[in-house]
């Protein structure tokens, strides 16, 4: 699965997917020791930060983007979403 969503962010990161909302999308929660997700800006010429990737929150399991510095607004994420 490929995709582009737009969100706003005002820290290091940004949740990119709630689980309800991965659920809704992909059919199930993400399962850290199966599924593969790769995210790149789609700012990148536009905002001066960079995307060094993913990471799940085991408690909520919320899928997060991952920032190499502070971002305060809106940022276009382009994923993809590999389910095993």
């Amino acid at each position: 699965h490929t995709g582009s969503l737009v969100k706003h962010a005002s820290n290091d990161s940004v949740t990119m997917f709630t689980n309800n909302e991965f659920i809704n999308k992909f059919g199930r929660s993400f399962n850290h020791q199966t599924d593969f997700i790769d995210v790149v800006s789609g700012d990148c010429n536009n905002i001066p930060v960079h995307v060094e990737g993913v990471q799940l929150d085991p408690i909520q399991k919320n899928v997060w983007a991952v920032f190499d510095s502070n971002w305060n607004g809106e940022i276009r994420l382009n994923y993809i979403v590999v389910l095993a």
